[in-house]
């Protein structure tokens, strides 16, 4: 039996049609998602994703749980409104395609963070994350003007953290999942309706909205 084809120390029993190989069931279950680009037709991966995207949730909330409060001390309650806004954009460029990844999102993000700045210039041929998060944004700036500011900090503070997340060669989905599983496990309404319809995300209530209505 052969080695398996991410570590090379172990016996590889399951077959990987990402890595083209045989791969142990620790690899698997470790790596599959984030460090392994895995196709959404693996037959490990869906069972394993869930459970592992919701534990990745638990981690991610409790560990982004500093930024909330700066947030909330620097910039006030309204800061925190804007973050879930950000959180449902990506989630909702995510949730309808297979396997974005880390870079991809953070990529899109700084890209949203530039088009905030008069003196940034969008790049010509923009990627597909920051066109579907840049349409979030405008949409509700042409509500609330007022936020504008605010929302870049808030940017600032979502791309520094998820760089760090990430890790530093950016390669997997660790910030990807530990969102999504945030998200469906703290807004299972709205993470429902965005995998349906995304395109109705500017009508989205984000939770701390509803909270005050």
């Amino acid at each position: 039996m052969a080695a398996c084809v991410y570590c090379r120390q172990r016996k590889g029993k399951r077959a990987c049609p990402a890595l083209h190989g045989a791969i142990c069931a620790v690899c698997c279950g470790t790596h599959r998602g984030s460090a392994i680009a895995c196709p959404a037709d693996c037959v490990y991966f869906l069972p394993g994703e869930a459970y592992q995207q919701e534990r990745a949730g638990r981690h991610f909330l409790l560990a982004r749980q500093p930024l909330h409060e700066r947030l909330a001390r620097e910039h006030g309650d309204r800061a925190l409104v804007l973050l879930n806004l950000l959180d449902f954009a990506c989630y909702g460029y995510a949730a309808q395609r297979a396997n974005v990844g880390d870079q991809e999102v953070l990529a899109g993000l700084e890209d949203v963070r530039g088009r905030l700045s008069p003196l940034t210039v969008p790049a010509a041929a923009p990627l597909a994350c920051a066109q579907h998060v840049w349409g979030v944004v405008e949409a509700w700036l042409k509500r609330e003007p007022h936020d504008r500011e605010r929302l870049r900090a808030v940017l600032d503070e979502v791309i520094a953290f998820g760089r760090e997340w990430a890790g530093r060669e950016l390669v997997g989905r660790q910030f990807v999942a530990g969102l999504a599983g945030m998200v469906e496990a703290h807004a299972p309404e709205q993470a429902e309706a965005l995998r349906a319809k995304p395109e109705e995300q500017s009508r989205i209530i984000l939770p701390t909205e509803a909270a005050k209505r």
